[in-house]
């Protein structure tokens, strides 16, 4: 297809199309082999190269007591690659090109792609097209790799899937499908003939409430003693996940009303896990005295723990059904009241808050 009616069908959709654009829609591993056939699909490219959006979080309620953001320099935060500015003529310029050496693709404005719930397989893995340009020497099959940044070498959950239909003949312009074990910081590189273009990009499901009703994501981080650990929510039991984190006041004080649950929630058959994310290991060691917090603790240095349940800001709870099902996601600081009143919708009986 040439230049020139990939622009004639931008304009024809752009026409009606409703502004602001969204962001590009994820296309699952079995969707590939139909975009490769479709011709119609260059239509689709002129969309995403020249409509992507970020998609604002919703308001997560309670804006009283929370929810706050990490401050600055309490972990490392996942540095994104900004779009260098490097355009191709085959698609209407955009802020977010990006492109080197031949290769040529849009990045997600913040460095953030956010992926919505018929994006994420049963697995968990987090599925999303991206859109590629060659030219010059980027000739030959594309190879596409990727790893999520501070996972375990050679981990398949923190290796980047990547399905790469055939291309769009003499147009240049392919269509893959890149999957992310889990959410987190991810480095992606793509190389075709002697060129490769890599980027930084952070990865996360769209908003916690697209996730009600889905199957809890497993809990991978670190124990305070420093030892891994992994934790499967709704394991025949009720699960309250507690996102908190030491440098937080609102998680402070959230803690108060849970330590006055402890000691009832295992007598209701209840399991809790708290999460801290984003802290110093001192610090967190520190604050589960202080807050004298039950059940099991673990370590989310990097965020990934909350970014895999689409969290924005702390603290977070989320209620998960005996079955593993996640039931609801509660934003800002509860008291022990508010949070017994909850648990009832999952424990037959709920604590007893006083």
């Amino acid at each position: 297809m040439t230049t020139e009616r990939l622009l004639a069908d931008w304009d024809r959709i752009t026409a009606s199309a409703p502004r602001p654009a969204t962001a590009p829609r994820p296309v699952g591993r079995r969707e590939t082999g139909t975009l490769a056939r479709l011709a119609g699909g260059m239509a689709m490219v002129a969309i995403l190269v020249a409509g992507i959006t970020w998609i604002l979080p919703r308001d997560g309620g309670r804006p009283a007591g929370g929810p706050v953001v990490s401050p600055s320099g309490v972990a490392e935060a996942c540095l994104v690659t900004r779009p260098n500015g490097a355009h191709t003529d085959a698609w209407p310029a955009s802020e977010n090109d990006h492109g080197q050496g031949g290769l040529f693709t849009v990045l997600w404005p913040d460095g953030t792609v956010l992926v919505p719930p018929d994006g994420v397989d049963p697995d968990g893995v987090l599925w999303m097209k991206f859109v590629y340009q060659r030219e010059g020497p980027a000739v030959g099959p594309m190879r596409i790799g990727g790893r999520r940044i501070g996972g375990a070498p050679g981990d398949p959950l923190d290796t980047l899937r990547a399905t790469i239909p055939d291309g769009y003949g003499e147009s240049g312009v392919q269509a893959v499908s890149l999957g992310f074990p889990r959410a987190g910081c991810w480095q992606v590189t793509a190389m075709a003939g002697d060129a490769s273009l890599g980027f930084v990009t952070r990865v996360r499901p769209t908003h916690p409430d697209d996730l009600v009703g889905q199957p809890a994501p497993a809990i991978v981080g670190v124990g305070l003693n420093g030892a891994t650990v992994t934790v499967q929510p709704g394991q025949g039991r009720p699960t309250i996940v507690d996102f908190s984190a030491s440098w937080c006041p609102p998680c402070a004080e959230e803690q108060l009303g849970l330590r006055r649950l402890t000691a009832t929630l295992d007598q209701a058959g209840v399991d809790l896990v708290t999460v801290l994310v984003r802290g110093r290991p001192d610090d967190d060691a520190r604050f589960a005295v202080d807050h004298a917090i039950g059940g099991t603790i673990v370590r989310d240095a990097d965020g990934a723990v909350l970014d895999t349940y689409a969290g924005a800001g702390l603290p977070m709870s989320v209620l998960v059904d005996a079955d593993g099902t996640i039931h609801r996601f509660i934003a800002g600081a509860l008291t022990a009241g508010e949070l017994a009143a909850h648990l009832a919708e999952i424990v037959p009986t709920g604590p007893d808050p006083s």
